[in-house]
């Protein structure tokens, strides 16, 4: 069934059918994690898969910079997952998340085909190390695509 539901993101991306594409990406962790961790609670297990298969990916990107910048991990997108499908809302409740590097002060859903805007973070530094507004701008299509490959 994955593959299917792979080739139904892509088709409502070419489409412009940004939520619905989104939707189901983001259930897809949730049907991987099951399968992989079935004992395990949802967020759990959606979580660990993400960082399994994507989020260390990402998490290495930032290892070396200073002062590092927040990614795209499991608790971020499964924070998401649950205020986008339960709630409607295409944001995240920032305090939810534990890793003090993904909280966050401003997170932004960008609609598109992500030609112009994949993923980015703003972090402004007060001078002793210490944010003063951290944010993020992800791209649906890039976060789908991610989620799918």
């Amino acid at each position: 069934m994955i593959p299917t539901y792979i080739k139904d993101i892509m088709l409502s991306l070419e489409n412009k059918c940004y939520y619905s594409a989104l939707a189901l990406a983001l259930a897809l962790p949730d049907m991987c994690g099951a399968a992989e961790w079935p004992n395990k609670s949802v967020g759990e297990r959606y979580i660990e898969w993400f960082d399994a298969y994507i989020g260390k990916y990402n998490k290495k990107a930032n290892e070396g910079i200073e002062n590092e910048h927040p990614w795209i991990s499991g608790e971020m997108v499964y924070n998401l997952r649950n205020t986008f499908l339960h709630q409607g809302s295409p944001s995240i409740i920032s305090s939810k998340i534990k890793e003090s590097d993904n909280q966050l002060d401003g997170f932004i859903l960008v609609l598109g085909d992500g030609t112009k805007i994949w993923d980015a973070a703003l972090s402004i530094d007060i001078g002793n190390g210490k944010y003063k507004f951290k944010s993020m701008i992800i791209e649906v299509t890039y976060l789908c695509q991610t989620i799918c490959n």
